[in-house]
């Protein structure tokens, strides 16, 4: 069906009414303080991202995808691991005191974490978001059951601890991150174009040894945008 099509079929009960797209006066992203402190611990509530289907670029569904890795490494060999796009809730009611009374939930998306293990590493990224949620990830051996899990716990709204942190882009692709800058790498987009992007930086520290509140770059300054920098492990037995 055309757009029309669908819009003309749609009952009045499903449609807006008086549709409020926002304040035109909104500062730009970028252009004022986030509501976390770098470094600081909060509890999160693990959700999944709404569903999104990418014909083209499968690898960019959502919330599951399913992405090619080398395996085993420097065979040659390309096999599918799962990938799952999260979103971490943060209510500051649930923590009042590392908020001004604020109540409005705060949430950090298009978080990405798949189930690839290189051998030098002691965990996977899939493997650290399910311990974080108190999961035993030794039981869990197969792609349908890790993403029948991650369905279980959106469902159960599944509890973490995450350290946050700031990161911003400039335009010409430089990264300031209180976490650990990536190097200088190259990757192809959608398009099939290379793209370089130059090595990270670390966020500048004010003059107590804190965080600075913002970061300037030739002659443009920009204020960071939280993330989940650290997944904590739970205080509890597996």
């Amino acid at each position: 069906m055309t757009f029309d099509e669908v819009m003309n079929s749609l009952p009045p009960d499903q449609l807006p009414e008086g549709m409020d797209l926002g304040d035109m006066n909104a500062p730009e992203a970028g252009t004022f303080l986030p509501r976390l402190k770098p470094g600081e611990e909060y509890r999160f509530r693990f959700l999944l991202e709404e569903s999104q289907e990418d014909d083209e670029h499968p690898q960019r569904n959502r919330p599951f995808a399913l992405v090619d890795r080398e395996w085993p490494v420097e065979s040659g060999k390309k096999v599918k691991f799962l990938q799952v796009s999260w979103i971490a809730e943060i209510d500051p009611t649930d923590q009042p005191d590392k908020f001004n009374g604020e109540t409005e939930p705060i949430r950090i998306r298009f978080n990405r974490a798949n189930s690839y293990k290189h051998p030098k590493m002691k965990i996977s990224e899939m493997g650290d978001l399910l311990r974080c949620l108190g999961v035993d990830i030794s039981q869990i051996t197969t792609i349908p059951a890790l993403r029948d899990k991650l369905v279980e716990l959106d469902a159960q709204g599944a509890m973490g601890t995450m350290v946050a942190g700031w990161n911003t882009r400039f335009d010409d692709g430089t990264e300031f991150t209180t976490g650990r800058p990536q190097k200088e790498r190259e990757y192809t987009n959608g398009n099939g174009e290379t793209v370089k992007v130059p090595s990270g930086r670390s966020w500048p520290r004010d003059a107590n040894g804190g965080y600075a509140e913002s970061v300037t770059w030739n002659g443009v300054t920009q204020y960071g945008r939280d993330f989940v920098q650290v997944l904590k492990v739970p205080k509890i037995p597996f």
